[in-house]
């Protein structure tokens, strides 16, 4: 399951780049292409020394391989009585291998999820199969349960699943597919306002409208969003189709407020091959919720409108689908989404991996096109215990901070996985990219990091956020949403307020107890004029940087930043276990 989400990620980058050059390019046909690629191989670049601290990598142009098969959903049950899965007629993607005892069980499994079926789960066979598979892959239906073998399940992060036969094996195709999908969208592109409607209206950026004055005594059809065809990809809220046209259930919901005496209802109408209308009608207090939308498929388009009565104002900011899981977990199996008084998510995923230090932290870069975790193989062949955030706000994310309530939940997400695993607050490994650098040496001072891996270093937020031609051009206008976001309004006298964020909380940092390693680009457009700035802090407080760079712009070189963040983390990993 990690490949599969690695392949996606590399590819997702490798569109960002194409897409960079060639904005005219449909965005969303753009993110469609992104699960169908291929990996490329993770070898080893060759480094050739400059000086003591400063490398230039160099990197041998070597033929692509061919593109890998994409992977099925395959499970492998350990039970005593088999499931008759080709009666049930379910996806015949999936695979089923009944296992009874622990030397039938493969060396190297294929499957996705082992599933543990038997109403007690006891014995030696069971134990060894268990202490065997890697976390986040066993599914167990049984309710009782030896405790040495609870003890190691809570270990493996395995999944409780009650039930049994056709219904247990629903509920894990329903609820553990592989992938995530998951989408959010400004809410203000593509949208008619009702000639009616004789009030104030208010947009801020692409996320943020308010709509003021008397609606009226009855429920009146004030907005209403421009009609979605699966067959065309005209606005950026067509990429939701990819996901409501999955099989399954699907997560939804309206980011807004309202003040006064206002009540309004969210219409979602999906219009079908046959013409026939299936409309779901949601109440205000029920939109600022995860809504569940039961399984639509097949539809030809489908349409929202938001209906309005009272007085007073109404602010909707973005929709966000995601295809449900459940209650297991939000974007992937296991999981873990908080929630802010005001509504920003943190989302967080925890492997325990080998449960020995140290601990990395990785915060994902920009994801424009679909929220996700990233990087999930690549720390997994490393099998050591890591935490992945990933910053779903705005359009890209909000650099992973916020207010101290959002802020205090990150810290206290990594306070708590290091005391689950028994470390010190030395035994942590921070690590981004892009927009995930930032928040990698933001949050470095509420720890004692053994090390501190970034690339394409964005420093000065205030700058960066302040490019008006880098802003607005193609794609690229988030960064003003998201300064909007985070500080209230976009005036430029904050700029060098604003920059001042990371180097106030880096000032904390005790420089001369942490390995730096820094992976820059030459010609990075985003914030690479900070990179000097960012070298020379550390040193002047006692640090030491080492620094590898390669010729090329932002959104350049995603292999040779990704093998360079795997070599500097295994060095890392064999330097605290050296101690152990």
């Amino acid at each position: 399951m990690a490949e599969d989400l690695e392949k996606q990620t590399r590819q997702r980058l490798r569109d960002e780049e194409v897409l960079d050059r060639d904005r005219q390019k449909n965005r969303d046909e753009i993110a469609r292409l992104q699960s169908n690629q291929a990996a490329v191989d993770n070898d080893e670049v060759p480094v050739e020394k400059i000086s003591e601290k400063t490398h230039r990598i160099v990197v041998e142009v070597q033929e692509k391989p061919k593109k890998a098969p994409k992977a099925k959903f395959r499970l492998i049950q350990v039970g005593t009585q088999a499931w008759p899965v080709d009666e049930w007629d379910l996806d015949p993607k999936l695979q089923s291998v009944l296992v009874t005892t622990a030397a039938a069980f493969p060396a190297r499994p294929s499957a996705h999820y082992a599933v543990f079926t038997d109403e007690i789960l006891a014995g030696p066979d069971v134990l060894a199969i268990v202490k065997r598979l890697p976390p986040f892959s066993i599914i167990y239906a049984s309710t009782t349960v030896d405790p040495e073998i609870a003890d190691f399940l809570r270990q493996k992060a395995a999944f409780f699943v009650p039930g049994a036969g056709h219904a247990l094996f629903q509920t894990i195709v329903d609820n553990f597919f592989m992938g995530q999908r998951g989408i959010h969208s400004g809410v203000t592109e593509a949208l008619d306002i009702a000639e009616t409607f004789t009030g104030s209206v208010e947009r801020r950026g692409r996320f943020q409208m308010t709509l003021s004055g008397d609606f009226g005594p009855t429920l009146q059809q004030v907005v209403t969003w421009h009609p979605i065809s699966v067959e065309k990809f005209e606005t950026v809220l067509a990429g939701m189709n990819g996901i409501f046209l999955d099989a399954g259930d699907k997560k939804v919901y309206l980011e807004g407020n309202q003040r006064g005496d206002v009540y309004w209802e969210w219409h979602v109408e999906f219009i079908q091959p046959d013409g026939k209308l299936v409309q779901f009608v949601i109440p205000m207090t029920e939109s600022l919720q995860e809504h569940v939308f039961p399984d639509v498929h097949p539809f030809y388009s489908f349409q929202m409108s938001l209906w309005i009565s009272g007085q007073g104002e109404v602010d909707f900011n973005r929709v966000i689908v995601r295809r449900s899981r459940s209650t297991y977990g939000t974007l992937l199996p296991g999981d873990e989404k908080q929630m802010t008084s005001t509504g920003d998510e943190v989302l967080s995923y925890f492997n325990p991996g080998d449960l020995k230090p140290p601990l990395l932290v990785s915060f994902t870069g920009s994801r424009l096109y679909g929220d996700g975790f990233e990087m999930m193989s690549v720390y997994g062949r490393h099998k050591l215990p890591y935490l992945l955030f990933t910053d779903s706000r705005t359009q890209g994310g909000a650099f992973m901070v916020g207010t101290p309530e959002y802020e205090q939940l990150v810290i206290d997400k990594i306070r708590e996985k290091l005391q689950w695993l028994g470390f010190d607050e030395h035994d942590v490994v921070f690590q981004g990219y892009s927009m995930g650098s930032f928040p990698a040496l933001y949050y470095a001072r509420h720890f004692k990091p053994q090390g501190i891996i970034v690339s394409k270093a964005i420093v000065n937020l205030g700058t960066f956020s302040g490019q008006d031609g880098f802003a607005h051009g193609g794609t690229k206008d988030w960064p003003l949403d998201m300064r909007r976001h985070l500080f209230g309004r976009v005036l430029r006298a904050d700029t060098p307020v604003i920059d001042q964020k990371l180097w106030q909380s880096m000032d904390q940092v005790d420089w001369t107890q942490v390995a730096t390693y820094v992976f820059s680009l030459a010609q990075d457009e985003y914030d690479g004029q900070s990179l000097p700035q960012l070298l020379r802090f550390i040193k002047d407080r006692g640090g030491s940087v080492e620094h590898f760079w390669l010729d090329g712009d932002h959104l350049a070189h995603t292999d040779e930043m990704i093998n360079f963040v795997e070599g500097k983390l295994e060095l890392l990993i064999k330097r605290r276990r050296a101690t152990l």
